[in-house]
């Protein structure tokens, strides 16, 4: 187990103390600390606009403090939050569609720069990134967002399973399909392992 795991499960333990103290200020700031990257960045690969990926970020920390009594009564707060994510995701997406903003989610990759690399590391790095991002579009939308999901975020079948509204075995087998695209289309492009 990896200490992310373990910095999750004593994060739980934590906010379900809190709750039941009815310290839910408290639970709410150990919650956002603990998940509000995570969520952030499973909420960006359902919205393609980011300020209205800022507004349901919020919005589902609103509703999560407003029901953070119900962390007592489930398993996962992980699988909660993202069954909350996802229902704001799918609501947001179904207010802009209506609208005719834009038709479908196109999922990004996370950029992530730290500023230590060398400019020769970093337009290696990028490199990478544009051929993974060139892989994953040959996958349909319902793999790619698993793959992404599973590999991107390392959420558990449980969780994507909560997120997507799909069973996980249903899930584990569109990962498990892809990968073989995936590493097809990348070798194609050079890189030999995935």
């Amino acid at each position: 187990m990896g200490s992310g795991l373990e910095e999750r499960s004593v994060d739980d333990a934590r906010i379900r103390r809190a709750v039941r103290r009815g310290d839910i200020d408290t639970a709410l700031r150990i919650l956002m600390g603990a998940y509000g990257t995570q969520l952030f960045a499973v909420c960006a690969r359902f919205i393609p606009d980011r300020a209205l990926v800022e507004d349901v970020h919020q919005t589902c920390f609103v509703q999560a403090y407003q029901s953070l009594h119900r962390v007592l009564e489930r398993e996962s707060i992980a699988a909660w939050l993202m069954a909350i994510a996802r229902n704001r995701c799918l609501d947001a997406l179904k207010i802009h569609r209506r609208r005719g903003r834009w038709q479908v989610p196109h999922a990004s990759l996370p950029e992530v720069h730290d500023g230590s690399a060398s400019a020769e590391d970093e337009a290696h790095r990028a490199s990478l990134l544009e051929r993974l991002r060139r892989a994953l579009d040959v996958l349909s939308s319902e793999a790619r967002r698993a793959v992404e999901l599973r590999y991107g975020e390392m959420l558990s079948y449980d969780e994507m399973a909560d997120l997507c509204g799909a069973r996980p075995g249903t899930l584990q087998m569109r990962v498990t399909r892809a990968m073989p695209l995936l590493r097809r289309s990348l070798e194609a492009q050079g890189i030999s392992s995935i």
